[in-house]
């Protein structure tokens, strides 16, 4: 006290950067040869919205300033892909050489809502992200209500050939690609998928089956079918739906239902220890092996 110091605190520390406030941040971001000095107090100012400073260093606090340090980051929106993102990579690495294993990502879990908060920041840290997230896809329905009125309600749905099909994913709207229409969504080219060193990857139609899923669930199911066919008894979480598929087309042509019931019955945890437990004969959904390898990438 009585004493007007500047203080100049250097740290790799994690558990420091989540006690300090944004403005007070000088991060360091290597670019070749030389640094690049990024000042929050700056981000702190020009932040558009309020309330998404005030959601991000709430977040940060919760011990993720990992975030200042990673090489990498990736977002995702639930506990499956957390559980699974270490299998993920580690299969990756085995097959197709890369090495990110080696390199220091950072993961965040956060909903789909949320995603865009983080827009502005790793924009401003300059943080090479894959964002890992579900197509969501919904249809438009008129219905009327108690009192006699019609009103539009967005009820989820398989993905079909049916044009006017819509995404409720806020990433996916707002976001990149930027696009609202599934049929839009699907076509979008890797240009329209990536903005300078961030990139969304979402299902995507299977070349030979010539079927998307909605959420991973589906999509694995859809890119696994032996591998769920040959587990049906020691697939714990959808055992009792699987009973009634006699083949390997029958899972295909009724992924919808398996990912309704996984969904309904809140076994997405339970689905992904079934994978944990047996790592070998399956494959990772390509929509998530075509994000990682490209940030495995330099």
């Amino acid at each position: 006290k009585g004493f007007n110091v500047q203080v100049i605190i250097s740290t790799h520390s994690s558990h420091i950067l989540t006690n300090a406030q944004f403005e007070s941040i000088r991060y360091f971001s290597k670019s070749g040869y030389s640094s690049k000095i990024k000042d929050l107090r700056k981000f702190h100012s020009e932040l558009t919205e309020l309330e998404t400073l005030k959601f991000l260093e709430q977040y940060l606090t919760l011990d993720k300033g990992e975030l200042f340090f990673s090489d990498k980051t990736i977002l995702f929106e639930g506990v499956v892909e957390r559980l699974l993102m270490p299998i993920f990579i580690k299969k990756l690495d085995a097959s197709s050489g890369t090495k990110l294993c080696e390199q220091y990502i950072s993961y965040i879990e956060v909903g789909g809502a949320y995603m865009n908060k983080f827009k502005e920041l790793l924009e401003f840290l300059d943080i090479k992200t894959l964002i890992i997230t579900d197509i969501d896809s919904v249809e438009e329905k008129t219905i009327t209500n108690k009192k006699g009125n019609q009103q539009t309600i967005y009820q989820k749905c398989a993905i079909t050939d049916i044009p006017e099909l819509y995404t409720s994913n806020v990433c996916l709207q707002d976001w990149l690609p930027n696009k609202t229409k599934i049929s839009d969504l699907l076509s979008a080219t890797d240009e329209d998928k990536t903005s300078n060193k961030i990139r969304v990857t979402y299902q995507r139609i299977d070349t030979i089956k010539l079927k998307c899923g909605r959420s991973f669930e589906e999509a694995f199911i859809i890119e696994n079918p032996k591998y769920i066919f040959d587990n049906k008894e020691t697939l714990l979480s959808i055992k009792n739906e699987l009973k009634n598929y006699d083949t390997e087309d029958e899972i295909i042509n009724n992924s919808y239902d398996i990912h309704d019931y996984i969904d309904k019955n809140k076994k997405k945890t339970d689905f992904a220890f079934d994978l944990l437990n047996n790592q070998e004969d399956w494959n990772i959904p390509i929509y998530i092996k075509e994000g990682l390898i490209w940030l495995s990438q330099q």
